[in-house]
C-alpha cells in the first residue's frame, strides 16, 4: 500500500492515509482547486488532523465529534461544482456508508444508521483483540513459536499445560486458538487490507 503520509510517523502526527482503490472508507470529492478551502470547511464540520497532497490529490484525515474521515480533494475543471464520486466497483454500501455519515449532520437518521456499518460488532472488536493477544502469545521472543497449548495458557489462563495429551489434542479451546492463529496469520500475510474494506478474515487451520 502507498502512504502519502510518512508511514514511520506516529499516528497522531500523521494518521495512515490509504489509496481509495484499496480503501472504501475514503471519500472522493472533486472540486476546482481554488474551492478546496471552501469545501473542507463547509463540509467537513470538523478539525483537519491530516493535510497533505500526493499525486491523486489532497488527502484529509477529519475528525468530527470523535468519528475520523478520510477525503480526497481531486482537480476539477473551473467552475464546476463540487461533485462526490462513487466507483460503481467494489464494496459499493460501504463506500455509500463511509460518504452519508461523512455529508449528513451526526444527528441525521441516514447518517446514525450508516455509522453503525462502518465499526466493527462488539464481538468483532473481542475476535480481533484475541488474535493480536494470540500472535503475541506465539511470537513470545524465543528462536522457535511458542506451542499452541502454550499459547492457549498464556491467552486465557490456567493449568493447561497439565492437561493429558489427548485431552489437549480434542478440547475445543486448542480447535479455538488454532483458528485465531490462522485468521491472525493471514492478517499479518497482507488480510489486514480486507479491513479497509470491512471484511473479517475466514476461519482457517493450523497444525500444533
Amino acid at each position: 500500500m502507498n502512504f502519502p503520509a510518512d508511514p514511520a510517523a506516529p499516528a497522531h502526527a500523521a494518521p495512515a492515509i490509504w489509496r481509495r482503490d484499496g480503501c472504501a472508507f475514503i471519500i472522493t470529492l472533486t472540486a476546482p482547486p481554488g474551492r478546496w478551502a471552501e469545501v473542507v470547511e463547509g463540509m467537513a464540520h470538523g478539525s483537519v488532523v491530516c493535510d497533505t497532497t500526493g499525486p491523486a490529490g489532497r488527502h484529509l484525515v477529519l475528525d468530527r465529534g470523535g468519528s475520523r474521515h478520510r477525503l480526497l480533494l481531486t482537480p476539477g475543471e473551473e467552475g464546476a461544482a463540487p461533485t462526490y464520486l462513487l466507483p460503481a466497483e467494489g464494496p459499493l454500501a460501504l463506500r455509500t456508508a463511509a460518504l452519508t455519515v461523512f455529508h449528513f449532520p451526526a444527528d441525521n437518521p441516514a447518517s446514525r444508521a450508516q455509522a453503525r456499518a462502518l465499526q466493527p460488532t462488539p464481538f468483532q472488536h473481542y475476535r480481533l483483540r484475541l488474535m493480536l493477544e494470540v500472535l503475541d502469545a506465539r511470537n513470545n521472543g524465543d528462536a522457535s513459536p511458542a506451542s499452541l497449548r502454550l499459547v492457549a495458557a498464556t491467552v486465557f489462563g490456567g493449568d493447561l499445560q497439565g492437561d493429558r495429551a489427548i485431552e489437549w489434542k480434542t478440547s475445543s479451546r486448542r480447535r479455538q486458538i488454532q483458528r485465531l492463529l490462522a485468521e491472525g496469520l493471514h492478517l499479518v500475510e497482507g488480510g489486514y487490507r480486507d479491513l479497509l474494506n470491512g471484511c473479517l478474515p475466514a476461519n482457517g487451520a493450523a497444525r500444533d
